[in-house]
């Protein structure tokens, strides 16, 4: 199963333009967010280079392909990099040099998925979206990648995990009333 934490820490601690070190706390570029919000806190001006940022969410689709039924879970990380105010020039060339990043981090998931490794193996191409984010927190700019990977659906009901079996309920009883309140 892939876990988009750790990899996308290790990706900040082995790729040479984020150098992430947990140890040295100029060097701190691997943040862990569950939002938006968590981003404005986590970055600040001191943070010098490029960031990477993965947000932790749990977040998928259900689907059922008639032979399969799948969950689809999204991911989402981030490359920042801090900009001067008002410095168009710096704030377009940031955009760019994070989308490389991005690029070269989709392309270590591409090698990872055709080598069946890291839990990436149902990474899926279709479902790969590059885009543009900034500002945030304290005038970072940079790039954002979304994907999705398939994963075998839990769909077994264990009736031991309820306590009622609420098989009584006949939604053909109910009045007209009741049918237009629940629609």
């Amino acid at each position: 199963m892939f876990d988009l934490i750790k990899y996308m820490k290790a990706v900040a601690e082995n790729l040479p333009e984020v150098g992430h070190d947990d140890n040295d706390p100029e060097k701190k570029r691997f943040h862990r967010a569950t939002g938006i919000a968590q981003i404005e806190e986590l970055l600040n001006s001191n943070t010098e280079g490029f960031n990477i940022v993965a947000i932790d969410s749990i977040d998928s689709r259900f689907m059922d392909t008639g032979s399969n039924t799948l969950d689809e879970p999204f991911f989402t990380f981030m490359v920042l990099k801090n900009c001067t105010h008002n410095d168009f020039d710096a704030v377009h060339q940031a955009k760019i040099d994070c989308k490389k990043i991005v690029q070269k981090i989709r392309a270590k998931m591409l090698y990872d998925r055709a080598n069946m490794q890291n839990g990436l193996e149902e990474l899926r191409t279709r479902n790969i979206s590059i885009f543009t984010v900034g500002p945030m927190a304290d005038y970072f700019f940079g790039a954002a990648m979304n994907f999705t990977l398939y994963e075998q659906a839990n769909t077994c009901h264990n009736p031991d995990e309820w306590t009622n079996d609420f098989t009584g309920i006949n939604p053909s009883a109910w009045t007209t009333e009741q049918n237009e309140q629940n629609s």
